[in-house]
């Protein structure tokens, strides 16, 4: 004789009992999705017939976050959570863009707009991992549009009080069914590491400034740091050789390496290219900020070169690291310089 579980006094069967094993077991793979409120109500149907569907169809857990932000300006945005098998995700995928271009014609109807084919779905994915979607030198994303039709694209920067970052997948039904296949089965295969700083996205919580920039007034910072900060002057606490930087960019590698007398083992060389001017003060970020985690997201240094009244429209970017994170570097500005100039 079997036993069953009860939860408020109400017995619960072998389905549901094996439903709730799913959820809490950390073996079986979990994609998060960034979906709008709308949205939430086409996924979920009338009376969760939608939902119901959907969890009958792919044997997936299925569950929508709600987002009690009761300020004013706060996104109207909510967290799904699908667990399952890879494929059976992406099936989900399927289901949930079906209805959702459903919904979207529904209200073109009522309004006189076109109908849609063509949908776009974000998937959450932690900042480290954007490395496994985009390849080196880009390869592996364009070969994932290529084969999938779909338009793939990774936001340059994090959600706010996150790690999380939301990559964007566009096209029909059959698309992006191909391309979150793929996508999915990249993202369960890498992993990001458990040692690293995983926030997870919550559209509730209110947006407040996840770091100092390095030239402004930190008041928990130390004294020293303080008025070094004030006039962007070298971090007193780290030895000379390691404050060899240019333009609000990291320490480069063999300076730090130097520094503490810890061998890089690896070999390190730099790639010039060429941007926009007005794509600097973009690539930069506030006070920094910007540079700098794409420095840490590459495993480079990254340096702008101030402007030269000889090519007014022109900087000169130097990328230094190994020949691999250099690429992945590249393939990161190029993202931003492509997103400020819509084709």
């Amino acid at each position: 004789m079997s036993l069953k579980r009860t939860m408020g006094g109400e017995e619960l069967g072998d389905e549901a009992n094996k439903k709730i094993r799913m959820e809490y077991d950390p073996s079986i793979p979990e994609v998060r999705f960034l979906i709008e409120h709308h949205e939430a109500g086409a996924v979920i149907g009338k009376g969760g017939s939608k939902v119901v569907a959907i969890r009958e169809a792919t044997n997936c857990v299925l569950n929508i976050q709600k987002n009690e932000s009761k300020q004013a300006h706060a996104p109207k945005q909510r967290v799904l959570l699908l667990k399952g098998s890879v494929e059976n995700m992406a099936v989900a995928v399927q289901m949930m863009t079906t209805f959702w271009i459903e919904a979207a014609n529904a209200r073109a109807e009522t309004t006189g707009d076109p109908a849609i084919s063509d949908y776009s779905v974000k998937i959450l994915l932690h900042k480290f991992q954007s490395g496994c979607i985009i390849g080196k030198a880009g390869v592996r994303i364009k070969e994932l549009q290529s084969t999938t039709g779909a338009r793939v694209q990774i936001s340059n920067d994090c959600l706010p009080n996150s790690s999380e970052k939301a990559m964007s997948v566009s096209g029909t039904v059959d698309q992006v069914y191909a391309a979150a296949l793929q996508a999915i089965t990249l993202l369960v295969e890498n992993p990001p590491r458990q040692n690293g700083s995983l926030i997870p996205y919550d559209p509730s919580t209110p947006a407040f400034p996840t770091a100092f920039p390095t030239n402004t007034y930190n008041p928990y910072q130390q004294p020293q740091l303080q008025a070094a900060a004030a006039y962007n002057a070298p971090n007193p606490y780290l030895p000379a050789s390691a404050n060899s930087y240019a333009n609000l960019s990291a320490p480069s590698p063999q300076a730090l390496a130097a520094a503490y007398g810890s061998p890089s083992g690896m070999a390190f060389s730099s790639q010039r290219l060429v941007i926009p001017s007005h794509m600097a003060g973009t690539i930069i970020g506030k006070g920094g900020y910007k540079i700098r985690e794409l420095n840490q997201q590459s495993g480079t240094t990254i340096q702008i070169a101030k402007s030269d009244s000889s090519t007014p429209g022109e900087r000169m970017v130097t990328v230094t690291g190994p020949s691999e994170n250099i690429s992945t570097a590249i393939v990161l500005l190029q993202q931003i310089i492509e997103q400020g100039h819509p084709q």
